[in-house]
């Protein structure tokens, strides 16, 4: 949102956790790094070849001018389409829940 002039009043503001480089330095670089000029934090564990990524961010939306503030009430969501469930006795149920799907098979060209 801008006001006059073209001032920008409302802006998202996050952690910088490139500020963290020098506590995790001692773990050998490799355990916890960041991205996007500090915005995401990444965290690997690994056991031999298998790697578990995560990931963490805090952003928040700051707002300048609080006199165009205001609060919408009894907003209501409905999806386009819901995920199978796995619950028998919901009308969602179906194939046991399962909502993944197999990947598609790539046949070669000269096969």
């Amino acid at each position: 949102m801008t006001i006059q002039g073209n001032f920008p009043v409302t802006y998202i503001e996050h952690v910088d956790y490139r500020a963290w480089r020098d506590d995790v330095s001692l773990l050998r670089g490799t355990e916890e790094f960041w991205t996007d000029d500090g915005k995401f934090s990444w965290a690997i564990e690994h056991v031999k070849w298998c790697y578990k990524l995560s990931l963490k961010t805090e952003q928040r939306v700051i707002l300048r001018t609080p006199q165009l503030a205001g609060r919408i009430d009894n907003v209501l969501y409905q999806p386009l389409q819901h995920l199978r469930s796995f619950d028998p006795s919901s009308e969602y149920f179906a194939d046991g829940g399962v909502s993944l799907r197999a990947d598609d098979q790539t046949f070669a060209v000269w096969k």
